[in-house]
């Protein structure tokens, strides 16, 4: 189990806890005297009992609210352990193509006697014509790793680099088939609405052991990770870089294996990891149908779009509304603690004890039965957080993780917040089928959802429905939005300008429609002549009409 701390700097507010311990133990000892010298001259008092014991109470006191700081600072400092797997949607394909150009790939025992280089490069070229409407980058993985390509969909450029693929390429020696994953993870753009893939071409042969490293990372991202190998296991020899050395080298199948198989381990114990890494020999039937597969995941049943997949990243659980329960329930303590009877509760003098017992229940059950909705507003605030820092990924996972908060406790306030800041995630992810399908659910909430959210609900389809050009769609949304709150300017003013795209649009059609004469062939060419002299001798009638109503007004 591995332990992360996002914010380590965060302890170094636990000093805090020297000056203020320090002024405690100097208000205890003061107490204590003057608590010793009124009981030398009353020792009769009845109350002094009680006041004897504050000190006490003083001290646990102090003991609870320097607990509750130090769980406050653990709260802040973001510590989380364990992992779990957070559903985000996908739509389309994105692939990074990785080549290995070191020189054991230039051993002739691939197919048709070719080197390994080369049969790589005639595979890599077979997969991208089978490839449409996918995205894709190139990686060269020698020394630290070097993107060559950029995500593009120009397959000349790459075609042309798969021809050209040679160790010469980059002087760098040894080969680091994890710096080069590694950098195809940065290849792909930050909160990528794509499904993205790698896809490692090699004979597994490696300088450094960082490969199972870099497929973990890669899993974590929600990153699938298909190595494909080249080469025969029974081996071959090949000139090393100084062109002398002779050296003998062989496809490391068995090893690729185990990488891939420790690297889905690793990332999630309880072997219920949906995202693949796995190794697929290019010599065996049917390896390219294998590796086009990774270019899809999970359907997404939800989403109305064909090309939208659920994927899943590998997320910790952070312990930050467990930290702050614990620091609101000691800080709790710290009253309760002072009206705490000891001598009732251990001479059981029951009236006063079951009191102040059913004081610390109260209060315990209290922060308790909140617990549940804290956790899930801390998520939103978080998720609104990353979404204004424009990392969508985080945010969706952060509102799914409120989202599923709010159902167990049957919190619908909680949901409706959720759920609409899902949908207006998903719209700027350009997830327009997704976002529709949150956005609706809170029509579902009903009433119970605050006017705001149902305003914004309506207000954000109408949206939708006008930038894909469905104005009559639209023009009902701002309608329903504005029966909510009527007096929002701007669901005003796009509902005119939805009514008149719509009426603009309805002229346009009526403008296309050419009128067809019903003659056809000399005749309707005669009537066309006839036609048209009849309307200039209608026209000349109509000057001279006017010409003469002038004359007459002025003669008048």
């Amino acid at each position: 189990m591995n332990f992360t701390c996002e914010r380590p700097y965060a302890f170094w507010l636990l000093l805090l806890l020297i000056p203020a311990l320090v002024i405690s133990t100097v208000q205890y000892r003061r107490i204590v005297k003057k608590i010793t010298f009124f009981s030398i001259k009353n020792d009769t008092n009845p109350g002094l009992k009680r006041v004897k014991r504050f000190p006490l109470l003083m001290a646990f006191r102090t003991i609870f609210r320097t607990i509750a700081w130090i769980m406050l600072v653990l709260a802040f400092s973001s510590l989380s352990w364990g992992t779990y797997l957070e559903p985000v949607t996908k739509t389309g394909s994105s692939v990074a193509f990785v080549f290995d150009i070191s020189y054991s790939m230039m051993a002739r025992d691939a197919q048709k006697n070719t080197t390994r280089l080369e049969a790589a490069s005639k595979y890599a070229s077979m997969l991208l014509s089978h490839m449409d409407e996918v995205s894709f980058s190139v990686v060269l993985a020698k020394g630290d790793g070097v993107c060559v390509v950029p995500v593009t969909e120009d397959k000349a450029i790459c075609d042309t680099l798969f021809e050209s693929l040679s160790p010469s390429l980059i002087s760098t020696g040894g080969t680091s088939l994890g710096k080069g994953i590694k950098k195809a993870i940065e290849s792909f753009p930050k909160n990528s609405s794509k499904l993205s893939t790698i896809w490692l071409f090699t004979d597994g042969e490696e300088t450094d052991s960082l490969l199972e490293g870099a497929v973990s990372e890669a899993i974590k991202k929600g990153i699938s990770v298909c190595i494909i190998g080249f080469g025969s296991e029974n081996g071959a020899q090949v000139l090393a870089g100084d062109g002398k050395t002779r050296i003998q080298t062989s496809l490391k199948a068995d090893r690729m294996r185990e990488v891939c198989a420790s690297a889905l381990s690793k990332t999630h114990p309880e072997g219920k990891m949906p995202l693949r890494a796995g190794f697929v020999d290019s010599r065996e039937s049917g390896s390219a149908l294998k590796v086009l597969s990774y270019l899809k995941g999970e359907k997404n049943l939800s989403s109305p779009e064909e090309d939208s997949y659920l994927t899943y990243e590998v997320c910790p659980v952070r312990r930050d509304g467990l930290f702050s329960f614990l620091a609101l329930l000691f800080f709790a303590l710290s009253f309760v603690i002072t009206e705490f009877d000891i001598e009732a509760f251990y001479f059981k003098k029951k009236k006063t004890a079951l009191s102040s017992l059913m004081v610390f229940c109260a209060v315990t059950g209290l922060f308790t039965s909140c617990s549940t909705h804290f956790d899930g507003s801390v998520q939103i605030l978080e998720g609104t957080w990353s979404w204004y820092k424009h990392k969508y990924s985080s945010a969706t996972a952060s509102f799914y993780r409120a989202m599923n908060q709010a159902k167990s406790c049957e919190d619908e306030g909680l949901l409706s917040y959720a759920v609409y800041n899902l949908g207006v995630t998903y719209l700027m992810q350009n997830e327009d089928g997704s976002s529709l399908l949150r956005l609706a659910e809170i029509d579902a909430i009903g009433e119970n959802a605050p006017q705001e959210l149902r305003f914004r609900s309506w207000y954000n389809r109408g949206i939708l429905a006008y930038r894909r050009g469905d104005y009559d769609e639209a023009a009902r949304n701002f309608r329903e939005a504005l029966k909510i709150d009527g007096k929002r300017v701007n669901a005003k003013i796009n509902l005119e300008l939805s009514l008149r795209k719509k009426i603009r649009e309805a002229e346009n059609r009526e403008n296309m429609i050419t009128p067809v004469s019903e003659k056809t062939g000399s005749n309707s060419m005669e009537n066309s002549v006839f036609s048209r002299i009849r309307e200039n001798d209608i026209n000349r009638w109509k000057n001279n009409a006017v010409e003469q109503q002038v004359s007459g007004a002025e003669d008048y």
